[in-house]
């Protein structure tokens, strides 16, 4: 078994690894894909918004109820999707305030709507919310990061040099790493993200530890370790 705990803030794949720590996102209605002993995120993702949606709404308070998910998402908006963004901002707003409530982290989904994005977390200052799979400038990572944002970084730190070079300049205390539906795996990324800052795999996996506890809470990070020792 690995020195180094990998762990991987947003995927869609469901695996089990003695070194790996994942939160698998799933949809409101997916409670059939929940297992003992995984972590998720659930919410309503812009993509998926339908025209009734307040069922999904209850449904995503009852996993926040049973503390059955460890954080909101993916949700956010997205001005290049079929969906109206009055309603994508009315539904992402109904469930930062469910968030909210239950102080639960939110997983953000944003695809040209950083202005709106910075204008809900202007009104959302306790919640502590992180962009997925960022892949735009250091000067919007800049921003985002003055706002109180974390920024997790996905395949694209393995073939576009900006991204990675946004990655080179992040502070080390805003920082997640993520495969979202990418085949690349966790391991592989945590190599590359330590090479583009110059230090070892472990120090990068303490350091993105320490970024989970404060997010997601001691309780999970000391849960799912000794689930994994205990596995092995």
């Amino acid at each position: 078994m690995s020195s180094v705990r990998y762990y991987d803030i947003h995927t869609h794949k469901d695996f089990d690894s003695p070194d790996i720590i994942q939160i698998v996102s799933i949809e409101c209605s997916e409670l059939h894909r929940m297992r003992e002993g995984k972590l998720f995120s659930a919410g309503i993702h812009p993509w998926q918004i339908p025209e009734s949606f307040e069922h999904l709404l209850t449904d995503l308070e009852t996993l926040l109820k049973a503390n059955s998910i460890i954080a909101v998402g993916e949700i956010g908006l997205d001005k290049c999707c079929k969906t109206s963004f009055a309603l994508q901002d009315v539904v992402l707003k109904m469930q930062l305030q469910l968030a909210e409530k239950y102080k639960k982290p939110v997983i953000i989904h944003c695809v040209k709507a950083w202005q709106e994005i910075i204008a809900i977390k202007n009104n959302h200052q306790n919640l502590k919310l992180i962009i997925h799979s960022f892949n735009k400038s250091y000067e919007q990572a800049e921003t985002l990061l003055k706002k109180g944002f974390f920024l997790s970084f996905g395949a694209a730190i393995l073939k576009n040099d900006k991204i990675a070079e946004v990655l080179r300049r992040m502070p080390f205390d805003k920082i997640f790493l993520e495969t979202d539906t990418s085949s690349t795996g966790i391991v592989e990324l945590y190599k590359r993200a330590a090479d583009i800052r110059s230090i070892k795999v472990e120090e990068l996996g303490s350091l993105i530890e320490d970024n989970f506890r404060k997010v997601f809470g001691e309780k999970f990070t000391n849960d799912r370790k000794q689930q994994l020792e205990y596995q092995n």
